[in-house]
């Protein structure tokens, strides 16, 4: 009888141990759920963050690009101009005619 009883008591000893450990490992388990969570949420907002740098930093390409065009359209204009005024000078009579002739 007495060999029984400590068999009983051994088995639901194990049989304790074995929920204790289930509970701790579906805690872990639930832990682990929890910082995946965290992490996904963390790279979410990490690409957020970077889909908006990245269009602000295409924006940027962009207006640099369009002030550039800017500068070199302003620059032809200007060498237009010049070479306007240049065909026009030679039109123009370098020495104009004195009134008295000798």
């Amino acid at each position: 009888m007495e060999g029984l009883a400590k068999r009983r008591g051994s088995l639901e000893g194990q049989r304790e141990w074995v929920k204790r450990r289930g509970v701790e490992l579906e805690e872990r388990k639930i832990g682990y759920n929890v910082r995946a969570l965290e992490l996904e949420r963390q790279r979410f907002k990490w690409m957020k963050f970077s889909s908006k740098k990245e269009r602000e930093l295409e924006r940027s390409r962009l207006d640099n690009e369009r002030l550039r065009l800017q500068a070199d359209r302003m620059i032809l204009l200007v060498r237009q101009k010049e070479l306007e005024l240049d065909l026009r000078i030679p039109n123009a009579s370098p020495n104009p005619p004195s009134s008295t002739s000798h």
